[in-house]
């Protein structure tokens, strides 16, 4: 069944607003005067609209991105950092955290890893148990 015209207006009106506030859907809706609720009826109810606002989505990535790009050519030294972490992993760009135990130590692993989950269930309820029967005495 194909909108009327009047409604596929204020779906129009609501895209046009999600691309002049980045995606915002609140401000969007907010300047399509249309309720937050039914935009996301329209995007579960209508494939083409939901396409159309997946589609969106790319005009804010767009645009961050452009800034970072900015950011890069004015030398800024946290925006080349944080492209190099996301963009340049395949070139060694990464930071890796490395887990030791005390005094760079290595770590050792708890006695209980190897146990399987239901060895682990019957072992908290025998000492469930043993306290049990020690509080009393």
């Amino acid at each position: 069944m194909k909108a009327s015209p009047a409604l596929a207006a204020r779906k129009q009106k609501v895209l046009d607003a999600l691309v002049s506030t980045l995606g915002v859907v609140t401000t969007a809706c907010r300047l399509a005067e249309v309720p937050r609720s039914r935009f996301y009826d329209w995007v579960q109810s209508d494939p083409d609209f939901a396409k159309s606002v997946k589609e969106l989505e790319d005009v804010a990535l767009d645009f961050a991105e452009t800034s970072l790009f900015k950011q890069i050519h004015k030398g800024e030294a946290a925006a080349t950092i944080f492209f190099l972490k996301t963009k340049g992993k395949r070139r060694g760009y990464v930071e890796r955290q490395e887990i030791t135990g005390a005094d760079g130590a290595p770590v050792t692993p708890t006695p209980f890893a190897s146990l399987e989950d239901g060895a682990l269930v019957e072992l908290a309820v025998r000492l469930v148990k043993q306290a049990g029967a020690g509080a009393r005495s």
